[in-house]
């Protein structure tokens, strides 16, 4: 079946369809490398889409967090760009970009319409350990061509940092993806989204608007119509107001913070780590206390005492 056809059959942008698929392909062959499959984990709103049953809407990018010791960044990084080049991505766009955290790989292709798109591919290298154990998960999409295990980071981890990410933000997808999995058959646990949730708004900085939902509010239809639409079949037609309504329930429901929970916020703020306050489970605290964001702003306001 051909990207026109699967576009016809399935109501999505057929363009934007020949996207999501580009990506599907490269993340198998990341995934039947025997070297970067052990190397990274899939997150964000793909790797939502790949928990549920069938995937809700495309998606533009691969956002991955690498595991291993930093140590072997640069064989890593080696590898995967010769992985890229063997899939037929055989340059990498000046608009990539690489730090010590973070690389952004941006390769150049060209969509069946002639026109130029690129294949884009973040790799994070500050968030190893995770808090919580990764989930390996068989992935079988005929209509993406994707049929592979891939590793995913833990679905309570994952929305708690879609929790972060869509207060920070208030992305009309975020709320989308959050809505799709809390009407699924998977089972969340709510105490460690909860404090998945407040641990990353503690490490970007934002533990001021963990009870705030003006950017869930603020969402319009405008915002359906201009970022949601291109991304889902057009025979979809989400309900903004009951999406709305049902994340922010459940937002308002992970805000409810105990003495401890408060306690990890405020001694965070004046120079002291406490994940303990957070975490009761021994191989969780250890995963907390090994984080090299926390620890590193931790150094930094000491230096500012």
């Amino acid at each position: 079946m051909t990207i026109e056809e699967k576009a016809a059959e399935l109501k999505y942008i057929k363009n934007n369809l020949e996207i999501s698929i580009r990506l599907s392909k490269a993340l198998q062959n990341i995934y039947r490398d025997e070297y970067l499959k052990n190397a990274l984990l899939l997150k964000g709103g793909t790797a939502i889409q790949f928990y549920l049953e069938e995937v809700k809407r495309l998606f533009f990018d691969l956002d991955m967090d690498f595991i291993l010791s930093l140590e072997k960044k640069a064989k890593f990084q080696t590898h995967l760009i010769e992985n890229m080049r063997k899939q037929g991505y055989e340059q990498i766009s000046p608009k990539s970009r690489f730090s010590y955290s973070l690389d952004s790989y941006f390769f150049p292709y060209y969509l069946e319409n002639g026109n130029l798109n690129y294949l884009k591919l973040d790799v994070n290298y500050s968030l190893n350990p995770h808090l919580y154990s990764l989930t390996k998960r068989k992935i079988k999409n005929d209509y993406f061509e994707l049929e592979q295990i891939i590793s995913l980071v833990n679905l309570e981890e994952l929305i708690g940092m879609k929790l972060a990410s869509l207060q920070e933000s208030g992305q009309i997808k975020d709320v989308f993806d959050i809505y799709q999995i809390l009407n699924s058959d998977l089972n969340l646990n709510i105490k460690k989204v909860q404090s998945a949730y407040i641990f990353y708004m503690v490490l970007a900085n934002c533990q001021k608007l963990i009870e705030k939902t003006d950017k869930i509010t603020s969402l319009t239809n405008h915002d359906m119509k201009a970022k949601l639409y291109p991304l889902i079949q057009k025979k979809t037609n989400p309900n903004l107001e009951l999406m709305k309504k049902e994340v922010l329930s459940y937002v308002k429901e992970c805000s409810i913070l105990t003495l401890a929970q408060k306690d990890f916020i405020n001694t965070f703020q004046e120079g002291h780590y406490h994940p303990e306050y957070l975490f009761s489970d021994e191989s969780e605290l250890e995963n907390a206390k090994k984080n090299p964001i926390a620890n590193w702003k931790m150094k930094v306001k000491a230096i500012k005492k």
